[in-house]
């Protein structure tokens, strides 16, 4: 197994979120985990890699992003813009339906 080279922390999270285009409307989807500059989401909805879309957070943050990969209805964005570490926190510890602490990430990787 190869250990992964990542610039930020990784949290698992549990956030429902929703996706559109600018010209559709939001989709539901389930981030499964998040970090400054990107996120993995499960979606019914599949996107082909490539596609930039919208993503809203709640009331938290709402941001653009591009598709990196799919594999099923699980994709990869890269946000346009890295999260500001306050919003990061907010949707890491108040939106997710479990907290997600760095110390997760520890346990993740072995």
């Amino acid at each position: 197994m190869t250990k992964e080279n990542r610039r930020d922390p990784r949290y698992n999270v549990e956030v429902e979120a929703t996706i559109g285009n600018g010209a559709v409307p939001g989709s539901a989807i389930r981030v499964t985990n998040v970090s400054a500059r990107g996120c993995r989401f499960a979606s019914v909805k599949r996107l082909e890699k490539g596609s930039s879309i919208v993503l809203a957070f709640g009331a938290a943050a709402m941001l653009g992003a591009k598709v990196r990969w799919r594999v099923g209805g699980a994709h990869g964005v890269r946000f346009e813009t890295p999260l500001n570490p306050v919003v990061l926190d907010h949707i890491r510890l108040f939106l997710s339906k479990g907290p997600a602490y760095v110390a997760e990430r520890e346990v993740l990787t072995v």
